[in-house]
C-alpha cells in the first residue's frame, strides 16, 4: 500500500487495526478458554442444584424421627364440622376420638351500668341528603348539599328562655354551629356526623327538656330531618317540640372535655385507670374516647372495649375465654367508674369448656379454658354443643367422632416427587456424561470418570435389596409397586400395591426408605459428598476452575497490557513512514519544478 499516496487517518487506522488483528489472535484464545471454563463452570452449577434437590427430598424420606418424617403423616377428620373441627401437627398419632360437648368457652365481659350521656338529645331521623352524597359544612345553607336550602330562625330553650338564631347571619354551616355550642344561654351542642349524614342536637345538662322550634316549615329542623319524639314524624311546623330522652349516646370523636358525658370534664381534668394491671394515662384535653378505646385494645391488657352508641355504653370483653374476672380500677380519677359508669359493674364471668372423650360419663368431664386445644399433637375447635339436658348419658345427646388416619396420599405424593427429582437428576448424568458411538463426540462431562460412575451409583442403589430392614418386610421397591421402564425411569406403576402397604405395614414401608442401608439414606450420604458447601466435590471442580479462570484472566491482562503497546509502536512507525514518503513527494515536485523550469531556458 502507497501510505504517502493516501494521506489518509483513516487508512493509516484501518492498517494498524490490521496489524493488531494477527497480534490479538492469542489474546482471542485466551478469551475463548476463559469462556469455556466459565460454561464449565455453570454447568457445575446446575448439576449441584439438581442433585442437592435429589438429595433434599432423600433427606426427607430418610427422617426418622416421627415428629418430622413423611412416613407420619396423619389426616384429620370431624363427623360434624359445624360442632368439631381437628387439624394435625407434626408427630401426630392414629387414633379415634369421640366428644361430647356439654358447653362451650365463653369470654368474661362488663358493661357500663347505665347510659353515659342522659342529657336529653335527638338526631335525624334519616340521611339528610338523598343518595350517597353528604354535606359540606365548611360552605353556606345554599351550597352545603342540603335537598332544599334550610331558611328562617331556629330557637332553642333548655331553661333559660328561648335563644334565637337566624341562619342568613351565618355564612357557613359550622359558622352556625360553632355560634350555637359557644351560646352558654341557649345550652345546646350542635354536631354533624359526616360519616352518617345526621345532624346530632343535645343539650349541655342533664334533668332539663330539650325545646326546639323554626319560623319557617323549610327550617333547619324540618331540613336536618329532625323527628318529633312524641310522634315519631319529622317536624315541617313551626311549634315548640320538646326532648326529655337521650338517643345520640356521647360523641366518640372529640376531645373528652367537649364530649357530653353525664360525669362532664374539665379541659384540665387528666388521670390514668388499669386493666389487668396494665396502666392507661388519659388526658380530656387531649384526648377522645375512641383514642381511649384504641389505646386500650391495643396494650396488653388482652381485652377489647368498644362503645355501643345505640346502647351508649362501654362493653369490655377479655380476648381469651374461661371463667376468669377482668381486674380494673381507676388510679388517679374516676373516668372508669363514672364517667364510663363501671362503678359496681356485675362482670359476666365467662364458662370453660366441658366436654368428655370416648365416655359419657360425666365422671370423666374434662375442662378447658379454651374452645380451642391439643392432644395428641391433634388441634380441636369446639364449635356447638351437643350434649342434650346437660346430660351427657341423655338419650338426645349426641357425639362428635375426629379421626386420625394414616395420610397414604401425602406419602404416596412425597415417594412420586422423590422419583421424579430421581429421573430428572438421572437423565441429566446420562446426557452430560455421553459419548456419541458414531462421531465420537463427547458431552462436558465425559472425561469426568467420578461423575459417569455417579448415574451408576444412584442406580444400583434404588435397584439393589435393602438389607436393613426386618423380616418380612418390603427390602426392594418392587415390592411396594415401584418398578423401571426401559429408560431406567422409576415409577409407582402399582399404585394399590403402595397404598395396601402404607395402609398395613407403614413402619416397613418408612424401613425401605429410612433405614440404615434404606434407598432415601444411602443416596442422601452419597449425594452429600458432592453437594457439601466448600468441601463438596462439586465445589471442588468449581475452585479448581476458578483458579484456572482468574490465572488466565491474569495472563489475559499483561497480553492487553503488550497489545496495547504494540499498537502504539504500530501508530508511531506507521505515522513516521508515512511523514518520510510525504517528505520525499515534496522533495521530488521541487526536483520536477526546478527541471521543468531549466527545460524552459535551455529550450
Amino acid at each position: 500500500m502507497n501510505i504517502a499516496s493516501t494521506g489518509s487517518s483513516g487508512t493509516l487506522e484501518s492498517l494498524i487495526q490490521q496489524y493488531m488483528s494477527i497480534e490479538r489472535r492469542p489474546l482471542i484464545r485466551l478469551n475463548n478458554q476463559i469462556s469455556s471454563l466459565k460454561s464449565r463452570s455453570a454447568l457445575f452449577d446446575r448439576l449441584k442444584s439438581q442433585l442437592s434437590s435429589l438429595k433434599d427430598k432423600a433427606d426427607s424420606l430418610s427422617e426418622t424421627d416421627a415428629s418430622k418424617s413423611p412416613f407420619s403423616a396423619v389426616q384429620a377428620t370431624s363427623s360434624d364440622t359445624d360442632a368439631l373441627t381437628v387439624s394435625t401437627g407434626n408427630g401426630t398419632t392414629e387414633g379415634t376420638y369421640i366428644f361430647r360437648i356439654r358447653q362451650l368457652a365463653t369470654s368474661t365481659n362488663m358493661r357500663s351500668t347505665a347510659q353515659m350521656n342522659t342529657a336529653p338529645s335527638t338526631i335525624s331521623d334519616s340521611q339528610v341528603v338523598a343518595g350517597l352524597d353528604s354535606l359540606d359544612t365548611t360552605k353556606s345553607w345554599a351550597n352545603a348539599g342540603f335537598d332544599v336550602e334550610p331558611t328562617g330562625t331556629v330557637s332553642f330553650n333548655t331553661g333559660s328562655g328561648w335563644v334565637e338564631f337566624t341562619l342568613s347571619n351565618y355564612a357557613t354551616v359550622d359558622a352556625f354551629i360553632t355560634a350555637v355550642n359557644d351560646d352558654t344561654t341557649a345550652g345546646v351542642n350542635i354536631y354533624y356526623d359526616d360519616n352518617r349524614d345526621k345532624f346530632v342536637m343535645e343539650s349541655d345538662a342533664i334533668g332539663v327538656t330539650l325545646k326546639m322550634k323554626q319560623s319557617v316549615s323549610n327550617g333547619l329542623l324540618a331540613q336536618a330531618k329532625i323527628a318529633d319524639e312524641t310522634t315519631g314524624l319529622v317536624v315541617t311546623d313551626t311549634i315548640e317540640h320538646d326532648y326529655t330522652t337521650n338517643t345520640s349516646g356521647v360523641q366518640g370523636d372529640v376531645l373528652l372535655y367537649r364530649a357530653n358525658f353525664d360525669n362532664s370534664l374539665a379541659s384540665s381534668d387528666s388521670g390514668s385507670f388499669k386493666i389487668n394491671g396494665v396502666t392507661i394515662s388519659w388526658d380530656a384535653g387531649n384526648d377522645t374516647l375512641d383514642g381511649i378505646i384504641s389505646d386500650i385494645n391495643s396494650s396488653q391488657a388482652n381485652v377489647t372495649a368498644f362503645y355501643d352508641q345505640s346502647l351508649d355504653k362501654i362493653t369490655i370483653t377479655a380476648n381469651d375465654t374461661g371463667s376468669e374476672a377482668i381486674q380494673f380500677e381507676d388510679v388517679t380519677g374516676t373516668f372508669l367508674a363514672d364517667t364510663l359508669k363501671l362503678d359496681g359493674v356485675t362482670q359476666s364471668i365467662g364458662n370453660d369448656a366441658k366436654f368428655t372423650i370416648n365416655s359419657n360419663d360425666s365422671g370423666n368431664e374434662i375442662t378447658k379454658s379454651s374452645n380451642t386445644f391439643t392432644v395428641n399433637n391433634l388441634t380441636f375447635t369446639l364449635k356447638q354443643v351437643t350434649v342434650a339436658n346437660n346430660d351427657y348419658a341423655d338419650a338426645s345427646t349426641s357425639s362428635v367422632t375426629a379421626s386420625a388416619t394414616r395420610d397414604t396420599e401425602s406419602i404416596t405424593s412425597d415417594i412420586e416427587a422423590f422419583l421424579k427429582t430421581f429421573n430428572t437428576v438421572s437423565d441429566y448424568l446420562k446426557t452430560q456424561t455421553a459419548v456419541n458411538p458414531v462421531t465420537y463426540s463427547r458431552a462436558a462431562l465425559a472425561g469426568e470418570s467420578l461423575f459417569r460412575s455417579l448415574r451408576s451409583s444412584l442406580m444400583n442403589i434404588v435397584m439393589a435389596e435393602v438389607s436393613s430392614v426386618d423380616s418380612g418386610d418390603p427390602a426392594t421397591l418392587a415390592e411396594i409397586g415401584i418398578t423401571f421402564d426401559s429408560d431406567l425411569h422409576a415409577s409407582v406403576s402399582d399404585a394399590s400395591t403402595l397404598s395396601t402397604q402404607l395402609s398395613e405395614n407403614p413402619s416397613g414401608v418408612a424401613a425401605l426408605f429410612n433405614s440404615t442401608s434404606g434407598v432415601a439414606k444411602r443416596i442422601y450420604d452419597l449425594l452429600y459428598t458432592y453437594t457439601e458447601t466448600d468441601n463438596g466435590i462439586i465445589d471442588e471442580r468449581k475452585d479448581v476452575i476458578q483458579d484456572q479462570i482468574s490465572d488466565l484472566n491474569e495472563r489475559s491482562d499483561r497480553l492487553k497490557e503488550r497489545l496495547n503497546i504494540k499498537e502504539d509502536q504500530y501508530r508511531v512507525q506507521l505515522a513516521q513512514m508515512q511523514n518520510l514518503f510525504i517528505q520525499v513527494n515534496q522533495e521530488r515536485s521541487l526536483l520536477n519544478s526546478i527541471l521543468g523550469s531549466v527545460g524552459q531556458i535551455l529550450g
